[in-house]
């Protein structure tokens, strides 16, 4: 089993010891998968279904979740840091599914042992938390500047491609409570645009899903972003494949 295309250079044999170490996590919507607060150990990787990402808006029991960003198929999450950590982790941010979900988790000393073994694995990971902190200020800027409908209506089509449900469509069981977390609006904002949208034929409902006219103007950057990192591990790990010594220079890890 591989995981995650992250292990594709891995050894066969080592994957399979890998496997004493990870475990597969099913989730409902909107379980919980991490608590802020909670001591935090392990790499999430989403195997299936969609999860969101939040803070709370304060600390009790009952306080909201500002979603921040979503963990898509093969996305991770490392709720630890890649340097050894003296002390137990403890989550800044709240994991819950925003679809039916599984998820494997992988303890972050393994993690770290990986790292060590294989530096490409070490790089694509430091690659996609850049690339999540340049998505997020994106984010941030697109709050700032975008108009209501123009906000609403680009995460639409971001959510096409989080949560497809066929071509340009995405799956009903979002929320428009989870919409308007996510942009920053009222829920009474989302569901005016959302209307609007519907009677210009620019959004219809159909079937589980709801389905969305295509628009130059409304592209996200979250695909290509997601894909640029992809095209980049593969470049890595094409150009390990070019050193002679590299398979000879394997060691064991001392976790295998």
């Amino acid at each position: 089993m591989l995981i995650h295309p992250l292990l594709s250079e891995v050894p066969q044999g080592v994957r399979q010891q890998l496997m004493r170490f990870v475990e597969l996590r099913h989730f409902r919507k909107n379980d919980v998968v991490l608590l802020t607060g909670q001591p935090a150990f392990s790499m999430y990787c989403v195997a299936s279904g969609l999860l969101r990402v939040g803070l709370p808006t304060d600390a009790t029991a009952r306080a909201e979740l500002i979603t921040t960003n979503f963990l898509r198929v093969n996305d991770i999450y490392l709720s630890g840091p890649l340097a050894q950590a003296d002390r137990p982790n403890i989550s800044e941010l709240t994991l819950v599914a925003a679809l039916p979900s599984a998820v494997y988790v992988l303890p972050m000393d393994i993690v770290r042992g990986l790292c060590t073994q294989y530096p490409s694995i070490s790089m694509a990971l430091v690659d996609i938390s850049l690339e999540r902190a340049n998505m997020l200020r994106r984010q941030l800027r697109r709050r700032s500047t975008l108009s209501a409908e123009k906000m609403v209506a680009r995460v639409l089509h971001e959510l096409t491609q989080l949560a497809p449900q066929g071509t340009r469509a995405f799956s009903k069981r979002i929320s428009q409570a989870l919409i308007a977390s996510y942009t920053g609006l009222s829920r009474g904002v989302v569901n005016k645009v959302i209307n609007d949208l519907e009677q210009r034929g620019q959004l219809r409902r159909s079937g589980d899903s709801i389905q969305l006219e295509e628009s130059d103007e409304y592209d996200t950057l979250f695909g290509e972003t997601q894909e640029s990192l992809r095209k980049l591990y593969q470049q890595q790990q094409q150009q390990a494949g070019k050193d002679p010594g590299a398979a000879a220079n394997y060691k064991k890890p001392k976790w295998a």
